[in-house]
């Protein structure tokens, strides 16, 4: 029977941290936060009715933290900026408002949605809501937006249209 060897993992010791670098995310509590703020972002553009790209927004993050990790992994640094912990690159992100404007959408098209009621034992068709289709600009994801009926109507008189 062959001697099997064991191998001791000894945790790093404080001159060998110093000089560690979280390639995928210098701190992983910023990519939480992001996806966070980013949920709410669509939550507060759901609630308003509005279109809202989650989708473009993460991959535009995920796109920032590849180049981010690539210039990491291709920049050295001197035993002084490692030494106060100035092996950070920023992150250049367009703030969460830019995808929801309407110059980042193209409505493709509209759908009045009934519902059926029984009311005294009859079906009623009831309009319940429109319906917003809509395309980014940049990554050609569809979008569909959900405006209960009532909500479009008081829209459509703000705007001048009925």
């Amino acid at each position: 029977m062959a001697d099997q060897k064991s191998v001791e993992i000894v945790p790093a010791s404080v001159d060998q941290k110093r000089d560690l670098i979280d390639i995928y995310f210098p701190e992983k509590s910023k990519k939480d936060d992001y996806y966070k703020k980013l949920t709410e972002k669509q939550q507060e553009y759901t609630e308003k009715y509005e279109p809202f790209c989650y989708t473009c927004a993460k991959f535009d993050f995920d796109d920032e933290v590849r180049r981010v990790t690539s210039e990491l992994s291709q920049t050295s640094f001197t035993k002084e900026e490692k030494a106060k912990g100035e092996k950070k690159i920023p992150l250049n992100l367009k703030p969460l408002d830019e995808y929801s404007k309407s110059s980042y959408f193209i409505l493709i098209d509209t759908k009045k949605v009934k519902e059926q009621h029984i009311v005294d034992g009859s079906k009623i068709s009831q309009l319940a809501y429109q319906e917003y289709n809509y395309k980014c600009k940049l990554r050609k994801h569809g979008i569909t937006v959900m405006v209960p009926w009532n909500e479009h109507i008081e829209r459509e008189k703000s705007a001048g249209k009925k």
